[in-house]
């Protein structure tokens, strides 16, 4: 068994790659601009789409 530390809001973004999701779209606000930049990285190695949204008024 291997452990991991990481930060909660990587955790949070892991735990919701592990129950099957695998598209996220956002508009990043604080505090979970960290679940963005983690998902943003993460996604594509597991087949799934990253979308940011540019604007809320779009």
């Amino acid at each position: 068994m291997v452990k991991i530390l990481m930060k909660g809001n990587e955790a949070i973004a892991e735990a919701a790659i592990k129950a099957g999701g695998i598209n996220y779209f956002c508009y990043p606000i604080t505090p979970q601009t960290e679940v963005a930049e983690y998902l943003a990285r993460r996604i594509p190695e597991v087949g799934g789409v990253y979308l940011q949204g540019e604007s809320e008024l779009k």
